[in-house]
């Protein structure tokens, strides 16, 4: 079994990687992509990887195949099973007439499928019309429709009276903090949580309150109570007079999305890895032409400090490698480019790929590899 194939089978990676034939049937996958499209081997094994690809982003995936100005992390919209879609960043590596893609979820819902919690431009103008004094009054419990869709939701709803008082709490916050509903109705924060937990609580609060304005961050919990990661949302409630009458809050679970991005940076060292066992030497280089990342069995043979400055100077290992500058700079000008060198007593052919970074920068991704039987 080769690498390739270890690394499909690996249970532990939970990013996403497939083979595809030169017509971008899908030939091989892990279990990760058939989990999170939904579909069974057999499934896949009779479809095209650009029919999962939502319509608006199949050109910036052809982009990446064919253009020669070729992204290296793009971000796309996959189908799965139930119609829905998801969001996924990956990289595409052409191997011979078979293409590899490596990628991972990110951070955003099914479509249509999950719930969505997209409040940003929320103001209390709302409520702007509310003459009670006090939130229990306005909510109206005693609806059964009401209380059935804030029970149905898969996020972690809670009201609190203007004294910091529950007077409601939905099913899905009593399923993750161990609390029912009558624990939880005429108590504050700090009767319920451990003290440090009730004081960020309140901290919050109050926040909220003297801003008058949706407050929205990232909560890390350290309480058995709690789910370890959320992004909690709270929205004080003013009446007509300006008077605070309450709290609205809710949370959504991202203990998953943290977990992803703690290997996000393993997940990075693996592909290096992956691309390292495919070919000879794999190489970054910035648009400075400085090394930013180096690696393979062909490296050794370059006689020389891999942490140089100058890439040009990786090369120039005879006097037949001249010119290798001026590709780079081909390249860095957005071209693929594609020739043969010396490095130590192989012919090298290596390819040249202007990749788009993070911050729209133009740089290089190489690949060597070792030829038998061409010449310069």
């Amino acid at each position: 079994m080769n690498y390739l194939e270890q690394f499909l089978k690996d249970e532990s990676y939970i990013g996403i990687l497939l083979i595809l034939d030169k017509d971008l049937h899908i030939t091989d996958s892990n279990n990760s992509f058939k989990e999170l499209t939904g579909y069974a081997e057999f499934e896949l094994s009779k479809m095209k990887f650009v029919d999962l690809i939502l319509p608006s982003d199949k050109s910036l995936f052809y982009d990446v195949l064919y253009d020669s100005l070729v992204t290296q992390d793009i971000t796309i919209k996959l189908y799965n099973k139930t119609g829905a879609f998801r969001f996924f960043s990956i990289i595409v590596q052409t191997f011979g007439d078979h293409f590899l893609v490596v990628g991972n979820p990110i951070k955003k819902d099914f479509i249509g499928y999950d719930y969505h919690t997209e409040m940003d431009s929320f103001s209390n103008e709302h409520f702007n019309d509310i003459e009670v004094d006090d939130i229990s009054e306005f909510i109206g419990f005693d609806s059964e429709a009401f209380l059935f869709i804030l029970d149905s939701l898969p996020i972690d709803i809670w009201i609190k009276n203007k004294y910091g008082k529950y007077i409601y709490v939905n099913k899905t916050f009593t399923s993750h903090t161990g609390l029912n509903y009558q624990d939880t109705k005429g108590k504050n924060d700090f009767e319920l949580f451990e003290p440090d937990i009730a004081k960020e609580f309140d901290a919050s609060d109050n926040t909220a309150i003297e801003s008058k304005e949706q407050l929205n961050y990232v909560f890390e919990s350290k309480s058995d109570k709690l789910l370890t990661w959320t992004e909690v949302t709270k929205i004080p409630i003013f009446n007509k007079e300006e008077k605070y009458i309450g709290i609205i809050g809710y949370s959504v679970d991202i203990s998953d999305y943290k977990k992803l991005e703690s290997l996000h940076k393993t997940d990075a060292q693996r592909y290096q890895q992956l691309f390292t066992r495919l070919e000879d030497l794999v190489f970054e280089i910035d648009n400075h032409g400085n090394v930013l990342f180096i690696a393979g069995d062909l490296v050794k043979d370059l006689n020389i400090d891999v942490k140089v400055s100058n890439a040009a100077r990786l090369f120039i290992t005879r006097q037949s490698n001249l010119g290798i500058e001026e590709k780079i700079k081909l390249a860095l000008n957005g071209t693929d480019v594609d020739f043969l060198i010396k490095i130590g007593e192989n012919d090298v052919r290596i390819n040249l790929y202007p990749v788009v970074n993070q911050e729209g920068v133009m740089n290089i991704i190489g690949f060597g590899k070792i030829v038998g039987g061409e010449n310069e």
